[in-house]
């Protein structure tokens, strides 16, 4: 999860590395997108079955998985029924 911006930093500008599209109430992500993340979630699956991949790295990707995933089961609600 990204810092929280200092206090003097707090709204003069948008701040990249902090708005996260899971978590900013600020974005609008539409059905227009579902393809987009779900490709990204679908990449990000595949370099999980990678062996080799470094321990601080596969918790990266993870969390960023789980960051993508609010996102694709908020456009695709259906894939939560059984």
């Amino acid at each position: 999860m990204p810092e929280r911006p200092a206090d003097d930093q707090r709204g003069q500008a948008p701040l990249i590395g902090v708005c996260q599209p899971a978590r900013c109430r600020n974005s609008a992500i539409t059905a227009a997108h579902t393809p987009i993340w779900i490709a990204e979630e679908h990449d990000l699956i595949a370099t999980l079955k990678d062996q080799r991949l470094a321990p601080a790295r596969r918790e990266a990707v993870l969390a960023r998985l789980a960051d993508v995933q609010r996102i694709t089961h908020a456009l695709n609600p259906q894939e939560d029924s059984p």
